[in-house]
């Protein structure tokens, strides 16, 4: 429809319950969930947009839940394609190059939980896949280059129902 929607710092800063909704409903209206039938063998929930920093809201969103995710740009060049012509065949559409974020391994399960799909053939689809397959963790590590003593004060800890993480400044903490 042309419309640019994007991740506002408003939306950035939404509750958690926020969250689970609109990313639910996003991934009902464009996720997709590839299962044991997919022809690799991948087993994720993929979403695909034209907008790139779109995409990385959305990952962001996904991370403050404690779902982690990747990011492929580019897996669909920009160009002419065949899709759908709304009467029963297809045309050629001029589309814009293409971005999809990946959720796999044990964050399904998170996404599962926290997210899911209102939709009923999707939830079918990743409840079916969560019921009859172990997934393995992710590890992620980070370095850092020093580390150098500034004081001593006085410091609060913030706990945050059902997720127990809050975003510090781009940081998970819990």
């Amino acid at each position: 429809n042309g419309n640019k929607v994007s991740i506002t710092p408003e939306i950035e800063k939404a509750s958690s319950d926020f969250y689970r909704g609109y990313l639910q409903a996003l991934f009902d209206a464009d996720g997709t969930v590839l299962g044991l039938d997919s022809a690799n063998g991948t087993r994720a929930v993929r979403l695909c947009q034209s907008d790139y920093k779109f995409l990385q809201g959305i990952q962001r969103m996904l991370l403050r839940l404690g779902i982690k995710s990747v990011i492929y740009s580019n897996r669909r060049d920009e160009g002419l394609r065949s899709l759908p012509n709304g009467k029963g065949s297809y045309s050629e559409y001029w589309c814009r190059a293409s971005h999809e974020i990946h959720i796999s391994k044990d964050s399904i399960l998170k996404f599962y939980e926290l997210v899911g799909f209102s939709d009923p053939e999707k939830l079918s689809k990743i409840k079916s896949m969560v019921d009859s397959v172990s997934f393995y963790s992710t590890k992620y590590e980070c370095e850092f280059e020093s580390l150098e003593f500034v004081g001593v004060e006085k410091v609060y800890d913030c706990t945050v129902e059902e997720v127990h993480r809050f975003d510090g400044n781009g940081m998970i903490l819990h």
